[in-house]
């Protein structure tokens, strides 16, 4: 539920300014990781849920950011949240 909040102000931010405020992810991120400490994630999990990420943030480089670097570090943030095959999942379906 946390996450759907967060995405959603983002959401709404970012279609308004073509930014996301740094200081919404540095909040997303230390949620976060509350979240991993206190759901007693393991390593092996958080490594395996921020690939897909981290793939974004290369791809960002790759292309000179016409997927932003923002974008990409959001999609790592949720890494802290949920398992990589949903974050996968929610980027096929936005990509529909």
């Amino acid at each position: 539920m946390v996450l759907v909040i967060f995405l959603g102000i983002i959401s709404v931010v970012d279609a308004a300014t073509k930014k996301i405020p740094v200081l919404m992810l540095i909040f997303m991120g230390i949620t976060g990781i509350y979240h991993v400490v206190s759901q007693e994630m393991s390593l092996e999990t958080l490594a395996i849920s921020i690939i897909p990420g981290i793939v974004i943030l290369i791809a960002a480089v790759l292309s000179r950011q016409q997927i932003g670097y923002g974008d990409a570090i959001v999609i790592i943030l949720m890494g802290l949240f949920v398992s990589a095959d949903i974050i996968c999942s929610s980027l096929v379906m936005a990509l529909m």
